[in-house]
């Protein structure tokens, strides 16, 4: 046995700047800029073909976008294995800069239903189950701050009753500070 400890580097500042996705052969596709510590490393491509992610360069400053490539490489390699499941067995498997990406993806991809969701709480009364991939709204034509708030107590009252099932429930966040109770 080896007493060496795994030690993971300090990870680099990643962003991600204009992503865009688009429908591709074998699901979504996307294409994004990536910053390593505030400077452009590569361009991300997925082409949505169900094959790898293409790492492009930036070719502007070439050696500067190799040597930050190498840095993000070098931190995921760094990285503990992470358990797997295929066909119900367990694999042990090194991070990858791709795998690295699409973590970057997901939350980019989060935060950005995170904002459409509450841009939608302020005109509509919307319900769902929490947590879950889809959800449902009655949308109005002003902020639901300018509503009467009777008429919007009454209104979320006949939600909760006739259309919350199954675990569905208003999943606005705002409801309260406007004076309704959910």
């Amino acid at each position: 046995m080896s007493n060496l400890k795994h030690v993971v580097m300090k990870q680099p500042k990643v962003t991600l700047k204009k992503v865009k996705t688009f429908l591709g052969m074998e699901g979504y596709g996307v294409n994004a800029d990536v910053y390593v510590d505030g400077k452009l490393a590569c361009v991300a491509i997925d082409s949505g073909d169900g094959g790898c992610m293409d790492f492009q360069p930036n070719y502007k400053n070439l050696e500067q976008s190799k040597a930050l490539i190498k840095k993000l490489e070098d931190y995921c390699a760094s990285l503990p294995k992470k358990i797997i499941k295929v066909g119900g067995k367990d694999y042990k498997h090194q991070p990858t800069m791709e795998d690295f990406i699409n973590d970057k993806l997901m939350e980019w991809a989060n935060e950005k239903d995170k904002k459409k969701t509450e841009r939608l709480y302020k005109q509509a009364i919307v319900f769902g189950k929490p947590n879950g991939t889809s959800y449902k709204y009655l949308k109005y034509k002003k902020p639901l701050a300018e509503i009467n708030k009777n008429a919007l107590q009454l209104q979320v009252d006949v939600v909760k009753k006739q259309r919350c099932k199954n675990g569905e429930v208003i999943l606005n966040t705002n409801l309260e500070e406007l004076g309704i109770t959910v």
